[in-house]
């Protein structure tokens, strides 16, 4: 998980939350149901992430596949 930071004026502010997973389409059909309930929808598609926020908002969620060193799919780091 990362944690996006923004500084305004020396006060630091939360902006948005990324979460790493190894199959996208099954994490985004899921998080659909869960963020729905707290009235969020999908701001943003690529072919490695989805975007969440408020309906006509920017996103403050994303999920997202990376590819590791040998480029296979993986949300952690190799041993």
């Amino acid at each position: 998980m990362s944690l996006i930071f923004i500084s305004i004026e020396d006060k630091n502010m939360l902006l948005g939350v990324c979460l790493g997973t190894n199959d996208l389409l099954a994490a985004a059909e899921f998080y659909d149901k869960v963020l729905g309930t707290l009235g969020m929808v999908r701001t943003m598609e690529a072919d490695n992430e989805v975007g969440y926020g408020p309906a006509g908002g920017a996103s403050c969620f994303w999920i997202l596949t990376l590819t590791i060193s040998n480029r296979q799919p993986g949300a952690m780091a190799p041993r």
